[in-house]
């Protein structure tokens, strides 16, 4: 699991400081949308937890707003 820390502060100071020091908020914000879900599966995994497929939870929300694929 540490490795997977340092990997992702790595991934901070090269990606995410030029980004706070350009001040662009869309920017910030989209980086932080994709880092924090990234970072909390990646621990999670490196922890032995068992996380299920997106795809599962994907079918499930797209299922109760009505939205399918296939003949099912």
């Amino acid at each position: 699991m540490l490795f997977v820390v340092i990997s992702f502060a790595v991934i901070v100071l090269i990606d995410f400081i030029p980004i706070i020091k350009a001040r662009s908020r869309r920017t910030t914000v989209a980086f932080l949308i994709v880092f924090i879900p990234a970072l909390t599966v990646s621990v999670l995994i490196a922890l032995k937890v068992r996380v299920p497929s997106i795809l599962l939870v994907l079918d499930k929300a797209f299922k109760s707003i009505g939205i399918s694929y296939g003949s099912s």
